[in-house]
């Protein structure tokens, strides 16, 4: 396992399968941005990681030099979740960030997120397609109201006033992350992630977020994916915390 000095900067971790103009796009931005705010790139790819995006993180490296790591995700850490789950467990620096390589979590938020961690008492900061404008804009009538509904649903279930729970671009205090025992490796590791901070009682805000449809890659949140969220909805609210 790499080994990190501790620090009170942020870790962004990466899921990258196939984005090659994305991935690059995401990491540039962040650092330029963030460049004093940032203490580690983690990269996680699958093992059948396309080579386009192999070579886009070579150059990376060559760029960034030591602020940024390639690692293969474990066998025993499969999905999505798997692999954030992993890439908590490497991180040393007192906040962490899960983006995407894809370029739906728009890396120009992390300013925004470091930002309002940093001037708030609230422990997570989240972003939030429904407090921004162009939500509706970017997926079909269908798709809005049923998010919408789950949103609300949620809301009501967890006696909460957040307003987006499944999109998964947030700001974590590290330690509080460790702690949590995450069972889901799948998709709904996003609402996992939120759900039980909430039932620990955790301070959380929101700040708006533009959300922008991938513009790389092939996203495997299907419908049927998406029907699990049901099943982590329920079992989170009545999972017993410590």
């Amino acid at each position: 396992m790499t080994k990190f000095i501790k620090s009170k900067k942020t870790t962004i971790i990466i899921l990258a399968t196939n984005e090659e103009q994305s991935l690059k796009k995401t990491v540039s931005i962040i650092y330029k941005n963030n460049k004093k705010d940032i203490e580690k790139f983690i990269i996680i790819t699958p093992n059948f990681v396309s080579k386009g995006c192999l070579l886009t993180i070579k150059r990376l490296k060559k760029t960034y030099k030591k602020k940024l790591i390639h690692i293969y995700q474990p066998k025993k850490f499969p999905g999505y979740g798997g692999a954030s789950i992993y890439g908590i467990s490497l991180v040393k620096s007192k906040y962490l960030i899960l983006c995407d390589a894809d370029g739906e979590t728009d890396p120009k938020e992390v300013k925004n997120l470091i930002k309002m961690m940093g001037v708030s008492n609230n422990l997570i900061v989240s972003c939030s397609r429904w407090l921004s404008g162009n939500w509706i804009d970017q997926y079909a009538f269908v798709d809005y109201f049923l998010n919408w509904f789950f949103q609300k649903l949620t809301s009501l279930l967890y006696l909460t006033k957040l307003t987006d729970f499944t999109v998964g671009y947030r700001i974590y205090p590290t330690k509080l992350m460790k702690k949590i025992k995450f069972k889901y490796f799948n998709q709904s590791f996003s609402l996992e992630s939120i759900l039980i901070p909430i039932k620990k009682r955790v301070k959380i805000i929101e700040i708006p977020y533009n959300f922008k449809k991938r513009t790389e890659g092939v996203s495997k949140n299907n419908f049927f994916n998406k029907l699990k969220y049901l099943k982590t909805l329920i079992e989170c609210r009545f999972r017993i915390t410590y």
